[in-house]
């Protein structure tokens, strides 16, 4: 998260690509995403989670994030705990989580979840998930951007797998299927998605850097 490189280049992803009514789902637990949308308007946030509202960006992290805690395991810190913001029903969030300021942070267990293939959550993870399933069920095109659907995580392999198969059952009779553009270095990635999907999916071999930077050459042109 201190790669200033890597922000940069998000940043340039979501100012290239991403819009309002746009949803994005990240499996990852750091919060790099986050602040690449808040770079991208400063003065509106993402919302987190999913919602038909074609005013914001929504972001789903089903497996957690590490700058949110359940209140039940945190400190009886007054201080942090005002400094703290809601997610949801007892999840907070930490506005300013800086490690440099505030080490104590780390004893306390983050609120995420591993890819395992067995999961066991309920609450607000357990409606971030089925926000997952409607958003790609709903979608127009669907982008995965350097993400290769481990093993490990069958769950989001089942997940997103039936949430495309819905998608596409309920386009009206002659419509394209779902527009699914792959981003990713490693060529293995297509064949996975290519069994997921079907055919019709679009890959680029290409690293992030490269793709957004095509992305720019194609609205410059």
């Amino acid at each position: 998260m201190a790669d200033a490189d890597r922000r940069r280049i998000l940043s340039a992803l979501v100012g290239e690509l991403v819009r309002p009514g746009d949803v994005i789902v990240s499996f990852n637990w750091d919060f790099m995403i986050d602040l690449a949308l808040e770079d991208r308007d400063e003065d509106s946030s993402p919302v987190y989670t999913y919602s038909s509202s074609r005013d914001s960006v929504v972001l789903l992290k089903p497996h957690g994030s590490i700058d949110w805690f359940e209140k039940s395991k945190l400190p009886s810190d007054k201080k942090l705990l005002k400094e703290m913001q809601h997610r949801a029903t007892g999840v907070y969030f930490y506005p300013y989580f800086q490690l440099a300021q505030n080490p104590d942070l780390l004893q306390y267990p983050s609120f995420i979840v591993p890819p395992l293939s067995v999961k066991k959550f309920g609450g607000f993870l357990q409606r971030v998930w089925r926000g997952v399933y409607r958003a790609v069920a709903a979608a127009t095109e669907l982008y995965i951007i350097g993400y290769s659907l481990p093993r490990e995580d069958q769950f989001a392999r089942l997940v997103i797998g039936r949430a495309i198969q819905r998608n596409n059952s309920t386009r009206k009779e002659g419509h394209k299927r779902l527009p699914v553009i792959v981003v990713n270095p490693d060529e293995g990635a297509m064949a996975t998605f290519a069994k997921l999907v079907g055919s019709g999916v679009q890959f680029f071999q290409t690293s992030l850097q490269n793709y957004v930077a095509w992305l720019r050459e194609q609205r410059e042109g």
